[in-house]
């Protein structure tokens, strides 16, 4: 059998040369004419898939096919290729192309997504043999799926139906967590990332009462977490915020938007359980701090979102709503507080004094979560040896109650429960275990005990 006639890659590299993948750009209605793009897009109608074939994000083809229906999936991958750029460009395109664009993906072209998705990754195993390869590596099959969803989620009107389209939003959660590292791309997370763009997209283009407003977002955690687990998700988009941080210039655009998905991310009970085991809030802190420190050396990209805003929702989405949100939130509050949470708190309360948003958020963070948390000891333990490496000790004594009255409380408090600390285990010192019948009771001099030792009994 001859070899399938692939038009793609030529209207691809006329696409290429007339200046249409650059940003900004919109597809004349000649193009689509000239190429026959309605006649080639028929190709992907659902009908053309293979028969008995279940459309869902883990289902491989594993059926037999014929050489017609082999046929339709080359012509298929033959029109996604070129469908795929034409997605990020509905809007700017003239109205007959969009129309054709939207037709496509509702008659079938989200499904033939899936279909490349699963059992397209590995044609040359589940469909083809020697004598019918198919031509594509995994890695083109790989990106072409990822460019789809991500160039649909940029579009405002493919975003919607995406939106609709719950099997291609586990696609996208299943390709966000597994992040694909991909030869094309000198950036070894550049699908995660894009992919977080794309998420923070179905977020805003999804129009809901505010109470659902995450309904999206849990479909495509939720396939997400099936497929590698909580911890391992919290752990991607904690290092995609490390990522944000870590340049010699922030851009408090982007982690402001992350702010609000890492609020949908913890909206999920097991993902919010995740996010105190991987150290998520102690690297929230860290970006209050880096935002402040950025600004402070004018180092933050200018546009409409300044780096007080991010410092804001980070503080406001979520530290307050989850720092103390589940029943070992004390243990991710001492990882965060020994990551110098305080100081980074202090910083942003000096260097954002004018924004009263900011400051808000700060001083109910430290007035009704932080400071009331000094009663456990590791805590204390971890605001003392914080403070003191950090310098902080000396700014904190010499802050006036006039200056500010909820810092001022905040230190009277902890130097209060420190002296508090330091009496007791004095006291603790020379008392002996309650235990009559344990032997550290003749020890001399006694043993400093909370919890005896040698016989396991506790004060």
């Amino acid at each position: 059998m001859p070899p399938y006639p692939y038009k793609g890659p030529g209207i691809c590299a006329d696409f290429a040369r007339l200046g249409y993948r650059e940003k900004g750009a919109s597809v004349a209605s000649s193009f689509a004419q000239k190429h026959k793009l309605a006649d080639l897009f028929r190709a992907l109608d659902s009908k053309c898939l293979p028969k008995n074939y279940e459309v869902a994000k883990d289902a491989p083809c594993r059926l037999k096919l014929s050489e017609d229906d082999l046929q339709k999936v080359f012509a298929a991958f033959d029109a996604l290729m070129v469908y795929q750029p034409l997605t990020d460009r509905v809007e700017r395109s003239v109205k007959t192309l969009q129309n054709l664009v939207l037709d496509t993906w509702r008659n079938g072209a989200w499904k033939w997504v899936v279909f490349f998705y699963n059992g397209g990754l590995d044609l040359n195993d589940t469909l083809a043999n020697p004598e019918r390869p198919f031509p594509f590596p995994i890695s083109i099959c790989i990106i072409t799926v990822f460019a789809t969803l991500k160039g649909a989620t940029i579009s405002t009107a493919l975003c919607k139906e995406i939106i609709n389209c719950p099997t291609a939003l586990g696609i996208i959660g299943y390709m966000w967590v597994d992040d694909p590292k991909l030869e094309q791309f000198p950036d070894p997370h550049t699908v995660h990332e894009e992919l977080t763009v794309a998420i923070q997209n179905v977020s805003l283009d999804e129009k809901r009462p505010r109470e659902d407003e995450a309904n999206s977002h849990r479909v495509i955690f939720e396939a997400a977490e099936q497929r590698v687990g909580a911890k391992v998700v919290m752990k991607k988009a904690t290092a995609y915020l490390e990522r944000l941080i870590a340049g010699p210039v922030l851009d408090a655009s982007e982690i402001h938007k992350d702010a609000y998905l890492l609020e949908s991310l913890a909206k999920t009970p097991s993902l919010c359980d995740a996010l105190h085991k991987v150290g998520t809030l102690a690297v929230v802190g860290k970006a209050v701090g880096a935002l402040a420190e950025a600004d402070k050396n004018h180092k933050v990209v200018p546009n409409e979102v300044k780096a007080h805003k991010a410092a804001e929702m980070l503080i406001g989405l979520v530290l307050i709503d989850y720092m103390l949100s589940a029943d070992d939130s004390v243990v991710s509050l001492v990882k965060a507080v020994d990551d110098d949470l305080i100081k980074h708190l202090w910083t942003a309360r000096w260097q954002f004094a004018r924004h009263e948003g900011c400051i808000s958020a700060i001083t109910h963070l430290v007035d009704q979560a932080v400071g009331p948390s000094l009663i456990f000891r590791s805590v204390l333990h971890a605001a003392e040896q914080s403070i003191n490496r950090s310098g902080l000790l000396k700014p904190l004594r010499a802050l006036s109650e006039e200056q500010d009255s909820v810092w001022y409380d905040f230190y009277d408090h902890y130097w209060t429960l420190l002296q508090y600390r330091d009496d007791n285990d004095e006291v603790e010192a020379t008392m002996k275990c309650a235990n009559k019948k344990c032997e550290t009771r003749t020890m001399n001099p006694l043993p400093k005990l909370k919890r005896c030792g040698r016989c396991e009994y506790t004060r």
